[in-house]
C-alpha cells in the first residue's frame, strides 16, 4: 500500500491491467492482499487497441514467444495512456525492453520501477 500512497504523492493514478489480475495467484496470504489492494486501483481493461500496441512493442523491442506477452500487455496498458506513467514489476528481463519501446511511441515519459 506504500507504493500506491508514493504513486498518488508524485501525481499518478495508481492502476493495473486487468491481465495481472490473471496472472497473480489469487489464494492465500497474496489473494487477501491483492483484494485489498484493488480497492484502491484503477483496472485497465485489455481492450484490441492495447494488444495491438503490445503486439508492436514485442516487435520493437525484437521479443516474441508467450512468455513475453502478458510483460508486453502490461507495458502497453500503462503506454496507452496520455500521462506520465511507471510500471511496477519484478520482471527485469522483459519490461525495461518493452518500457524502452514504448518511450518512442508516446510524448509523456514512462518508466520501469522494480519491485
Amino acid at each position: 500500500m506504500a507504493r500506491i500512497a508514493v504513486a498518488r504523492q508524485e501525481g499518478f493514478i495508481p492502476a493495473i491491467s486487468a491481465v495481472t489480475l490473471a496472472e497473480v495467484r489469487r489464494t492465500g496470504a497474496v489473494g487477501r492482499r491483492l483484494v485489498r489492494q484493488r480497492a484502491h486501483l484503477t483496472v485497465i481493461p485489455v481492450t484490441e487497441g492495447t494488444a495491438d500496441l503490445a503486439g508492436l512493442l514485442l516487435e520493437d523491442a525484437g521479443l516474441d514467444g508467450h512468455e513475453c506477452v502478458v510483460d508486453a500487455l502490461v507495458v502497453a496498458s500503462a503506454a496507452a495512456g496520455s500521462g506520465p506513467a511507471k510500471v511496477a514489476s519484478s520482471d527485469g528481463s522483459h519490461v525495461p525492453k518493452l518500457i524502452a519501446a514504448a518511450k518512442f511511441r508516446r510524448d509523456s515519459p514512462i518508466g520501469w520501477l522494480p519491485v
